[in-house]
Formats: C-alpha cells, sequence, structure tokens
C-alpha cells in the first residue's frame, strides 16, 4: 500500500536535485526517489511548475520538497506514480488538457500534512487516483 512505501526521514539518505528552471519531461522521468526543489526563479512566489509533463509522460518515483513552485503540471494525458510531495507549494498537480479524452492517472505517491490543494484539473479529461495519501488538504479541489 502507498502509505508503508512513503519515504521518511530518517530512513534513507536522498540525493537531492535544487531546479533553477521547469524540468521538461516527455516519455517517462524515473526519479529514483530523489528530492526536487525549487531554486533561483523556481524559489518562492515564481507560479511556475518544477516539472512540466507533455502528452502521454509518466512521471515516477519523485519527491517535491520545498520550496515545490507550482509543482507539476500536465499539459495532455500523464501518469504520476509514486511521487511524494513534503510540499505542495500552490497545487502539488494541476492538469491542463485540452482534449476530453484526456486521461490523467496518479497512482501511489501522498503529500500528507499538506494545508493546501493537492490535484487542480483546469482542463478538459478525467483524472483517477489510486492508492494516494493526502492528510490536511482542501483535496481533490477543481477548476
Amino acid at each position: 500500500m502507498a502509505t508503508d512505501a512513503r519515504p521518511t526521514a530518517g530512513t534513507v539518505a536522498v540525493a537531492e536535485t535544487r531546479l533553477t528552471g521547469t524540468q521538461q519531461v516527455s516519455g517517462t522521468f524515473d526519479g529514483g526517489q530523489a528530492r526536487f526543489t525549487g531554486a533561483g526563479a523556481l524559489d518562492g512566489a515564481d507560479r511556475a511548475p518544477l516539472f512540466e509533463l507533455a502528452d502521454g509522460a509518466v512521471l515516477k518515483n519523485v519527491i517535491i520538497g520545498a520550496p515545490a513552485a507550482d509543482g507539476v503540471h500536465c499539459l495532455g494525458s500523464c501518469t504520476l506514480e509514486n511521487v511524494f510531495w513534503e510540499d505542495t507549494g500552490d497545487d502539488a498537480a494541476t492538469f491542463l488538457g485540452a482534449s476530453e479524452a484526456a486521461t490523467y492517472v496518479v497512482r501511489g505517491g501522498g503529500a500528507p500534512e499538506t494545508a493546501d490543494r493537492v490535484f487542480r484539473v483546469r482542463g478538459a479529461g478525467t483524472l483517477t487516483v489510486r492508492d494516494f495519501e493526502v492528510s490536511g488538504s482542501r483535496q481533490g479541489d477543481s477548476r
């Protein structure tokens, strides 16, 4: 179950990458359970995402730490697999597909102890979430 798989502090040393610009993803990006945080233009009020996924992209095994900028943007169908947010920024993930046929799949992962919105659907399509842990959030807010 996703809850049991959640990375926790002190469990294992985790590599950290500070992104100064949005990481564009097409195809599959496997972060290997590394932590990604915003730096430079992505540190603070800038609303650009840490990751921007092209239609059909997969983001997996990523930990998003603070600052998280605007998290993850999916421009079309996408899959988020075992993505954990320590900080959700404005939104953990925003789904922006233009097609009613777009499918957004979130499988595993979590955003424990977040005070903000987790998933935001601002486009067309269908969001399916399975085995994702959330607590203390305005979860599932759309539009």
